[in-house]
């Protein structure tokens, strides 16, 4: 081919893939649950940055912006979870989970949710409004510290999840190795089912200790800890909704 020609076909093949680049990044901000891993790494990362940034110049206008900002991006994430207890009930009647354990497991993890989503939005909005909901603060906290029980009910649950899938997959995986009875595409696609739940699993291993922490009356861990941990699973879990 020409230069001029080879050139043209290459700034083609840049601007096809910058344009499918943008289009699956639209794609995955837009959605409630890919915008969603975005706006945790920012809010946890602030934690990091208004933590390290307090040990250099101690407290500041600046370090209270930062942690101010990252407030205010959990806020958007609460909101953007308002609807999440309808998102529990239709999973506790559309459960076709075809485990009878994976059900059951499934079924208490729609019921936590259940539980958790209408705590966390009734203290949100009690914290917000305290004049228009008169709960009184303790009390507020006490229902705050029940729902992050709840959440850390599904993230133990999950794990349990995870390991009945893996459980089931290595069974599927042995059966082939003695009757044949999987293709290598099928063997290849449990070994990446495999690496997904052990990826699934990392994401379950940083929220345990944030569930635990916000459960108990006195926290434990200090704020670049929870940032780390928070920071992690964002990364995590956005890897594997852009893949999955």
């Amino acid at each position: 081919l020409p230069i001029s020609a080879t050139r043209h076909s290459t700034m083609a093949s840049s601007e096809k893939s910058t344009a499918q680049v943008f289009a699956s990044t639209s794609a995955f901000l837009c959605d409630l649950w890919g915008a969603d891993k975005v706006l945790r790494f920012l809010a946890y990362a602030a934690k990091i940055a208004a933590s390290r940034m307090e040990l250099r110049e101690g407290t500041s206008a600046r370090v209270d912006g930062i942690r101010k900002l990252g407030g205010a991006v959990s806020d958007a994430r609460t909101v953007m979870r308002f609807f999440g207890t309808i998102d529990a009930i239709a999973a506790l009647l559309t459960n076709n989970q075809t485990d009878p354990v994976l059900r059951r497991i499934s079924d208490l993890q729609a019921a936590s949710m259940v539980v958790y989503h209408p705590l966390e939005h009734f203290c949100w909005a009690a914290w917000c409004a305290p004049k228009w909901i008169t709960t009184k603060a303790e009390r507020v906290n006490d229902l705050s510290r029940y729902s992050c029980i709840a959440w850390l009910a599904y993230i133990l649950l999950e794990f349990a999840s995870q390991h009945r899938r893996l459980k089931l997959l290595q069974r599927a995986l042995e059966r082939s190795r003695k009757d044949g009875t999987l293709t290598e595409e099928e063997r290849v696609k449990i070994q990446q089912q495999q690496r997904r739940i052990h990826l699934e699993a990392l994401v379950s291993a940083a929220n345990l200790p944030l569930a635990v922490h916000w459960s108990v009356k006195r926290p434990f861990l200090g704020e670049a800890t929870v940032g780390v941990l928070g920071v992690v699973g964002a990364i995590v879990g956005g890897y594997l909704k852009a893949t999955g």
